[in-house]
């Protein structure tokens, strides 16, 4: 047990400080709702804007000349067309190129006016502080990523010093930022202790100190389980003592016991889903690589869509796509959706086989499907879609299956075994075992609060743990290998002479003797009962002292009980 105590005491040096920053961290994230953190409550709940067919033209064959379909990544694969601050825009996309030009002019967009800009901030912003400032930037500031770009910041005089940032060309809501926000990142970057991208979370640095809270969450589970099994009497001693400063040490102590009791296992498992995460192959996890990131079909004729604005007068927004060597144009209304093909008929929704031929097209894998399913329930694996939609099983190396949507067979998402494990340690790491994706639950924020508590009591404890010899034994032992005179005095009457190290711990050095002190509490000054008697050589007077507490700084003559 002493062992294991002074294990758990270094490694409580080297994780100490950093569990009580997971702790903090992630309480200051369960308690603030993930939507304000975004700055949600920022903006108005604008409802998208109707398409007039009189704002647009035929998008111009040379900006269509530009796509090429021998091409895989400059191959034109998206159309969408929207409105933007009441302009009309069309947005064409390959895989690595991307066009947005006006729907009425074809034209790209140049940089929008301040005063035009001052207009779309008045429309959006939903709070009532006044504007501090409105200025067009070189480039993204880094809390919004950081690119090569120009874009509108405006700031508010408000409390969280509330940012807006707008698109310099079309006067688009880009992102939103706030305090909450800066403060959100500040602790994400100390969870996962990457402190150049924010982002890594298999960085070495991380991996290093998940494995050592690790175990040393582990041997503080020995530790509470031995004590526990083998509760302290308290002596006469003890008792005399309860007046001294050293009781608001015990009661700490014993605090931090008990909490223990409550919030070890959540520890553990929460450390334990941090080694998970970051040793874990997220490319495997994730699956995309088996699916989503296979080429998309190009589109080879666009549907006209001033005919389908005619048809549908109240679009909000159309975007045309390729599937299986067709085009089709999906049309946005009211809050639902319809599916046209070239030649302007409604698209019901896709059959089985017609989905098994857009899987085929798009997987990347090396197995064949095993099972195809259309899911109208939820399950553990698809409770983030909505029904219903399908699935398809393969019998590749990673037992994939991959989702699909109902009407346009647009990917969803793809699952394997990986990811399961990836999935249950979220749950148990969010502690939400309902909904399995709300980390703001009460649950989580009780346990988080008390780990606070926890690892303050903790630190507390290593504070009056530790004192310089600890470390002045080290170096004596590295460095210096300085050695004293130790004169044990045992019950026969029998006199041992020895040498040991200076600085040690007079219990561990009774102990490594062979001379097993008696000990209820491994050394932590509890039971008092591993006193010895030392004796003063000049005035011949002995006196009792805890063996658990005496450094050996100097010659020393004992007598053992």
């Amino acid at each position: 047990m002493f062992k294991l105590r002074k294990i758990h005491k270094w490694l409580a040096l080297i994780v100490g400080v950093q569990i009580l920053l997971w702790g903090i961290s992630g309480l200051y994230m369960t308690i603030v709702d993930i939507d304000i953190i975004h700055g949600d409550h920022l903006v108005k709940d604008i409802s998208p804007s109707i398409i007039s067919s009189e704002s647009i033209n035929p998008i111009p064959q040379s900006i269509l000349d530009e796509f090429n379909d021998e091409d895989k990544n400059k191959a034109l694969t998206n159309i969408s067309l929207r409105n933007i601050a009441g302009t009309a825009y069309y947005q064409l996309r390959a895989r690595r190129k991307s066009i947005l030009i006006e729907a009425i002019s074809g034209k790209k967009p140049s940089e929008i006016s301040k005063l035009e800009i001052e207009t779309q901030v008045k429309q959006f912003y939903a709070g009532d502080a006044e504007l501090k400032s409105l200025e067009l930037l070189n480039r993204y500031p880094s809390e919004i990523g950081g690119r090569k770009r120009t874009v509108w910041q405006a700031q508010f005089d408000d409390s969280f010093n509330s940012t807006l940032y707008f698109d310099s060309s079309t006067g688009r809501l880009i992102s939103k930022r706030t305090d909450l926000w800066r403060t959100f990142d500040f602790l994400w970057m100390l969870h996962i202790m990457d402190y150049r991208s924010r982002e890594d979370i298999e960085n070495n640095i991380f991996r290093l100190f998940a494995v050592l809270s690790l175990v040393f969450t582990f041997i503080g589970w020995l530790l509470l389980y031995l004590r526990l099994n083998n509760p302290t009497r308290m002596t006469i001693a003890m008792k005399a003592k309860e007046d001294s400063p050293s009781k608001w040490l015990l009661i700490i102590r014993k605090t931090h016991r008990w909490i223990a009791v409550l919030v070890s296992i959540q520890l553990f498992l929460w450390i334990a889903g941090g080694v998970t995460f970051t040793f874990m192959d997220m490319r495997e996890a994730g699956g995309n690589f088996i699916y989503k990131n296979t080429p998309k079909d190009v589109i080879s004729s666009v549907i006209d869509h001033k005919t389908i604005l005619e048809s549908y007068p109240k679009a909000t927004k159309i975007t045309q796509y390729s599937q299986l060597g067709k085009t089709f144009a999906k049309i946005f209304f009211n809050q639902q959706s319809v599916i046209l093909n070239q030649s302007f008929e409604v698209v019901e929704k896709l059959t089985k086989e017609q989905i098994k031929l857009v899987a085929m097209s798009r997987y990347a894998g090396k197995g064949e499907i095993l099972a195809i399913d259309k899911m109208t329930d939820h399950t553990d694996e698809n409770y983030q879609f909505s029904l219903p939609h399908w699935r398809l099983t393969f019998d590749d190396e990673y037992y994939s299956r991959i989702y699909l949507s109902e009407d346009t067979g647009q990917f969803l998402a793809t699952r394997t075994d990986t990811w399961k494990i990836f999935d249950f340690f979220m749950m148990v790491h969010f502690m939400d075992y309902w909904e399995r994706g709300d980390f703001n639950n009460g649950l989580v924020i009780f346990f988080a609060l008390v780990l606070v508590f926890f690892s303050l009591s903790g630190l507390l404890l290593l504070n009056q743990s530790f004192s310089k010899n600890d470390f002045l034994r080290i170096i004596n032992k590295i460095l210096y290998k300085k050695k004293i005179a130790l004169e044990i005095r045992l019950g026969n009457g029998k006199i041992e002479h020895v040498e040991v190290s200076k600085y040690e711990i007079l219990f561990d050095t009774l102990k490594r003797l062979n001379y097993r002190p008696k000990s209820q509490c491994g050394g932590a000054s509890e039971c008092r009962q591993c006193w010895v008697k030392q004796k003063n050589n000049n005035s011949g007077k002995t006196t009792i002292i805890l063996s658990c507490q005496t450094i050996v700084t100097k010659d020393l003559a004992i007598e053992l009980k």
